[in-house]
């Protein structure tokens, strides 16, 4: 995968996080059960999407951040979990904002990853057009 294709599924990711954070904040708000259990259960789906991706490494972030990322996923497991046994209490709540803290997260990786390889790039390409005339003065 392309460093381009790895920040577009962090983008992604980031984005299916915001929304399944609003899907659960409105079934709580509407009380609908329904919409939470499909919103709950979306949820996990997505960190298990984000869990995969660490262990595969098809990831722009280093192994800690893998590393915390799959220990978060397996938080979202067991809350999960105890949500769908009536045991939810405020965890959906706790869900969906840790849901946004990680989907800001994201962004702002990615973008920091952007940066870094427009920064790369172009002084590669300083260094090529440097190395460029210095042959052709030779």
């Amino acid at each position: 995968m392309s460093a381009r294709t790895l920040s577009e599924t962090c983008e992604g990711e980031a984005l299916a996080l915001f929304l399944v954070s609003d899907a659960i904040s409105l079934a709580e708000e509407k009380g609908d059960q329904a919409l939470m259990d499909a919103a709950i259960e979306k949820n996990l789906d997505i960190w298990l999407t984000v869990k995969a991706h660490c262990i595969t490494g098809s990831t722009i972030f280093p192994q800690h951040i893998r590393n915390n990322l799959m220990a978060l996923a397996d938080y979202v497991s067991r809350e999960t979990a105890l949500i769908m046994q009536g045991n939810g209490g405020n965890r959906s709540r706790s869900l969906a904002a840790i849901n946004l803290q990680i989907a800001e997260g994201l962004l702002e990786s990615v973008r920091n990853s952007e940066v870094s390889n427009d920064n790369a790039l172009e002084n590669s390409e300083k260094e090529m057009h440097g190395t460029l005339e210095d042959s052709a003065v030779h």
